[in-house]
């Protein structure tokens, strides 16, 4: 084999495995609706910033890039970092959301199947890397992460319990966000405005494939008997005392479990229901908050490390399943 053709073959593999210390991204946030121009670069736009992807050998930020102040430059392992905190959702308003995994995704098919720039084949490996790299984070430490509110809050303790009929009181916005979370039919609902229920019975079905019984002021009585479960959305009601001796003379099964979710008054308020067994109100949600955000707290610090610790390793050789010595140890610690 001749000098030239292993210095091209070398060239070639040099192209295709470039090194992430040769990575350079440039960040710009959508403010005042700024935009990028540069059909000779890698660029990804999401509804949250515009994204430049290149290397080294290109010092300059993209055309009219120079215009923007707040434009910001990552170069090397904080660059391929960086990257890697944007597609893993860590770098969103919504931390942890999966959409914009899927936008880069996108965005680099579409380069890739209709650009001819060299750019294309030195950055292919990095890609390959980071969809990885993303993966793997996002199983470990993202799984599931979402967001807390009242409703999923409410869902997550009602999990404990046997599915049976739900019986919702109200037809507001806390209504609105818990029905969708149940994926029994059998579904209860009633508020004293007739023409609010409709409307939210014609809202709900049109997004969700849920369907659920709207009750009239007659069937509300014998709803309260039927119910296993019941979740009121409203705050204090003058029928509180009527409604409650109907509930304690529903259901008299001894292996049924019946609760009470008051999702409009806390454990210093006076009020009968708490009198009843399996009661929860908003302290008990405000208690599994408080728990959520910590798991979720430690989980998103735990992705945040292995961001870290993953473009580290990608910057001694490309490879994360490659042994390394105790002398990279200080390369772990921040």
């Amino acid at each position: 084999m001749t000098f030239l053709l292993q210095l091209v073959i070398l060239l070639c593999i040099y192209i295709y495995y470039m090194l992430i210390n040769d990575l350079q991204v440039y960040n710009l946030n959508k403010e005042n609706n700024p935009t990028i121009v540069d059909k000779n670069s890698f660029i990804i736009e999401t509804c949250q910033r515009w994204l430049w992807i290149t290397t080294s050998y290109q010092e300059q930020p993209p055309t009219n890039a120079h215009l923007h102040t707040n434009i910001q430059c990552f170069k090397g392992i904080e660059a391929y970092q960086f990257l890697l905190e944007v597609a893993t959702g860590l770098r969103s308003l919504l931390i942890g959301e999966p959409d914009i995994f899927g936008q880069i995704k996108t965005a680099w098919k579409s380069f890739k199947s209709s650009s001819q720039l060299e750019i294309k084949y030195r950055l292919t490996n990095i890609m390959q890397n980071l969809f990885q790299d993303t993966k793997s984070i996002r199983t470990q430490y993202l799984q599931g992460l979402g967001g807390v509110s009242y409703a999923s809050l409410t869902r997550k303790i009602l999990r404990k319990y046997p599915p049976g009929p739900t019986l919702i009181l109200g037809a507001g916005q806390l209504a609105r966000s818990i029905i969708p979370l149940f994926e029994t039919n059998q579904i209860m609902v009633w508020n004293r405005n007739k023409n609010r229920l409709n409307l939210l019975q014609k809202e709900i079905t049109k997004k969700h494939n849920i369907t659920f019984i709207t009750l009239s002021d007659q069937q509300l009585s014998s709803a309260l008997k039927k119910a296993q479960h019941l979740i009121i959305c409203i705050p204090a009601n003058s029928s509180d005392s009527k409604w409650i001796k109907l509930w304690k003379t529903g259901n008299t099964n001894i292996k049924t479990i019946r609760t009470v979710f008051h999702l409009g008054l806390n454990y210093r308020d006076k009020n009968p229901w708490d009198q009843t067994k399996h009661y929860y109100c908003l302290d008990d949600i405000y208690e599994l908050e408080k728990l959520q955000n910590e798991i979720r707290a430690l989980k998103i610090n735990q992705a945040l490390k292995a961001c870290h610790d993953l473009a580290t390793l990608r910057s001694l050789d490309g490879s994360i399943r490659t042994p390394h010595g105790w002398e990279y140890l200080s390369l772990f610690s921040y």
